[in-house]
């Protein structure tokens, strides 16, 4: 199947299973960490490049529809939140499918970059993610040939790294609390852990030599 349909399987009703699914598997990935730190990262790094591939990939295939020369479009979403008069139902469904997808495809980014580079700050992560999106509408604009910069898709994508870092933040609570390290109602420790600031190995029952914070946890550091 041609990655430019893979659109067709995306659904409101699915999108909504995988993000409250998301967190989980997140979770499961981070107390992994706990035990298997380096392998952890090296398996992030080589996912998170086997990743952006296919984003990139995605982003610059061609549907049977798309012909012609490039431009810039400001999107149709705004269209038919407006009222979208003159759209089928088909047209919609499109629309709303194509608008979930390029949100989706954001979302594992920054999980894959905060678990390759464990002490990166969430605020790089989204940088990095929003500069990545600004890229490929840039050059789809200047290359053309039948891809069209999209405004509207450089808005979802962002809003999609967003939600992969909440999305990693909840996973991350999660796992300290699974782990036994945060205590339910613990304010003083949990934040640090939500954004990254602080171990989330640290207590007698975790020795320095398994910390996958290495470098970045001042008690732990080799």
């Amino acid at each position: 199947m041609p990655l430019w349909q893979s659109v067709l399987l995306v659904t409101p009703a699915r999108t909504a299973v995988v993000l409250l699914l998301a967190p989980f598997a997140v979770t499961a990935l981070l107390v992994l960490e706990l035990h298997r730190a380096e392998g952890m990262r090296t398996a992030g790094r080589i996912g998170l490049v086997l990743y952006a591939s296919v984003v990139i990939a995605a982003t610059f295939s061609l549907s049977p529809a798309e012909t012609g020369g490039g431009g810039l479009s400001l999107g149709s979403l705004g269209y038919l939140l407006s009222g979208g008069e003159n759209l089928g139902s088909m047209e919609k469904d499109m629309i709303v499918r194509q608008s979930l997808a390029n949100l989706l495809m954001f979302v594992p980014l920054p999980v894959l970059l905060r678990l390759s580079w464990p002490g990166i700050r969430p605020w790089v992560t989204l940088g990095a993610c929003v500069t990545l999106t600004f890229v490929i509408e840039t050059v789809q604009f200047l290359v053309g040939g039948g891809r069209v910069a999209d405004a509207e898709d450089f808005l979802l994508n962002s809003l999609g790294a967003g939600v992969g870092l909440l999305v990693f933040a909840t996973a991350r609570g999660l796992a300290a609390l699974t782990s036994g390290n945060v205590r339910v109602g613990d304010r003083a420790s949990m934040p640090a852990l939500l954004n990254g600031t602080a171990c989330s190995c640290t207590g007698p029952a975790r020795p320095p030599t398994r910390c996958p914070r290495t470098g970045s946890c001042p008690g732990h550091r080799r």
